[in-house]
């Protein structure tokens, strides 16, 4: 999202930068609260969704695809050594194992396929789990 857009008590409509606020949630959706922060990517500040906060971040990050403006998401991953890797739908197992070399876990699955994009929170989980 380029702003957040909020509604007060009087009615008044009143809209926020990302540079503006730092983050923001949204509660009681139906999969739960949804937190979002602002983060610097791709040149801008923008609102990302924040869905796993541990040694390695995951983040959701929302675009209006080129074609038809319908919402799509990449996941983001940020950690101490990768300051955002952006997963791609159709790269992201590379990508893991490029950025990851020494994660036996990453190269794993590339060669196994055991996990679809959608389900990348699960590797990620499996991921910290075997570094802890």
């Amino acid at each position: 999202k380029k702003s957040l857009k909020v509604v007060q008590a009087s009615g008044e409509k009143i809209k926020y930068l990302p540079s503006e606020v730092q983050s923001f949630v949204i509660y009681n959706t139906k999969e739960g609260d949804m937190q979002f922060e602002s983060q610097y990517i791709k040149k801008e500040n923008c609102f990302v969704q924040l869905i796993h906060d541990g040694p390695l971040k995951v983040y959701k990050y929302y675009f209006p695809h080129g074609y038809d403006s319908s919402v799509q998401h990449h996941y983001l991953l940020k950690s101490q050594e990768v300051h955002y890797l952006r997963l791609l739908p159709n790269k992201w197992r590379r990508q893991l194992v490029s950025y990851f070399p020494n994660s036996a876990l990453f190269k794993k699955e590339r060669e196994a396929r055991q996990f679809r994009y959608h389900k990348i929170l699960d590797l990620i989980k499996a991921y910290e789990t075997s570094i802890s």
